[in-house]
């Protein structure tokens, strides 16, 4: 089933990640800490085109998050 002005898609997140943190204060006992590591996703998507350069769009997934909204615009 076609519907009109709605485009839908799958895609793939791959990167990596650098996290650090530092401390400034009295308390001895807490130490800097740091995280990186590999991050992968998946999403699937749907954008609807409200006018011929405005979208609304959503994505589910697994990742980064859950779930996505947003707009897109097309100049």
């Amino acid at each position: 089933m076609k519907v009109d002005n709605l485009d839908t898609y799958a895609a793939l997140t791959l990167g990596y990640n650098i996290a650090t943190s530092k401390y400034h204060g009295d308390d001895l006992n807490i130490s800097p800490a740091s995280a990186s590591g590999l991050v992968y996703g998946f999403q699937l998507g749907a954008r609807y085109w409200l006018t011929e350069n405005l979208a609304a769009n959503v994505e589910l997934g697994y990742g980064l998050s859950y779930l996505n909204l947003g707009v897109s615009y097309r100049f």
